[in-house]
């Protein structure tokens, strides 16, 4: 993949960063050893790559934080630490002038549910629009980290759940209903990590 080409992916990839509330933000990549092409938002340029292409065309996020709280914004809010992420997921297929976007074809068999109750600790809150009387809408929010904006919203299930001492770590697997472009919806799990007393 050739540097013009590669900036053609990081412009198609920051519909995902826009989307997801991060407007200002950019995409800086470089080529791995492998001929993979790796991609970081310009603000958190160093760890695991956000988003991978292979050399055949196929689009990966490896690991993207919508946000989090910081060590700073935890005191007063109850939680010890929480995280919004979109990770391990294909995302789509680079066609060498636009990404074909592609979401999961089957939700998860072998998890519970997510009540409210669960949604409401991870900091998610669910509402239902009613649109006619035969169909509503569904959205989600989230209370932390704050500027997520609502997403369409489909299900959430219960991922992890444990004590650890006097604390409790519970992760969601939640997933969204993203419009990359008109006339394109696909469904992507995001990642809610929730450290609480």
């Amino acid at each position: 993949m050739n540097g013009k080409e590669a900036k053609k992916v990081a412009e198609a990839l920051a519909r995902v960063l826009r989307y997801f509330g991060r407007q200002e933000e950019e995409l800086i990549s470089d080529l791995t050893g492998r001929g993979e092409l790796a991609l970081w938002p310009s603000t958190e340029p160093w760890g695991p790559p956000a988003f991978l292409v292979s050399p055949s065309g196929e689009v990966r996020v490896w690991r993207f934080s919508l946000g989090y709280l910081a060590r700073h914004q935890v005191r007063g809010t109850g939680y010890l630490g929480l995280e919004v992420t979109l990770r391990h997921q294909e995302l789509g297929h680079w066609d060498g002038e636009r990404i074909r976007w592609k979401g999961v074809d089957a939700l998860p068999k072998g998890l519970e549910p997510a009540g409210q109750a669960e949604c409401w600790k991870a900091g998610l809150v669910v509402t239902c629009i009613p649109v006619s009387r035969e169909e509503t809408w569904t959205t989600c929010s989230f209370a932390f980290p704050l500027g997520l904006p609502s997403l369409p919203f489909q299900e959430a299930f219960v991922e992890e759940r444990r004590r650890i001492g006097g604390t409790t770590l519970l992760t969601l697997r939640v997933y969204v209903i993203p419009s990359l472009e008109e006339g394109t919806t696909v469904v992507w799990p995001l990642q809610v990590k929730a450290w609480f007393r």
